[in-house]
């Protein structure tokens, strides 16, 4: 687990990055980078509803999950994660799906 310090250095990254590349104030930047490190953060312990827009433009509601008790057993590809989209499992459908972090509009905490 990170400590108060890592979390922080990770939510400012964040943060500039959407501010950057989305052009997005700071607060608005802040207020978007806290939400995707508490969706992280929550769907590590547990299973959380949230909602993102697809690239299409359509707003989805994902019920997915981190927890590894919870994940299908299965090879590690041994990719890099992306920083700027998020993976879950989509307890629903029964499979990864993942979504541009920049596109989270709530979570259900």
């Amino acid at each position: 687990m990170m400590n108060a310090t890592e979390l922080k250095s990770q939510v400012c990254k964040l943060a500039r990055r959407f501010e950057r590349e989305n052009r997005m104030s700071l607060s608005e930047a802040m207020r978007l980078a806290w939400q995707n490190l508490k969706l992280k953060v929550a769907m590590g312990c547990r299973c959380v509803r949230f909602t993102f827009t697809k690239k299409s433009g359509e707003v989805r509601n994902a019920f997915g999950t981190l927890l590894q008790g919870v994940l299908p057993e299965g090879k590690d590809s041994g990719r890099r994660q992306s920083e700027t989209a998020q993976v879950y499992y989509d307890i629903e459908v029964q499979g990864y799906r993942s979504f541009v972090k920049a596109n989270l509009l709530s979570v259900e905490l």
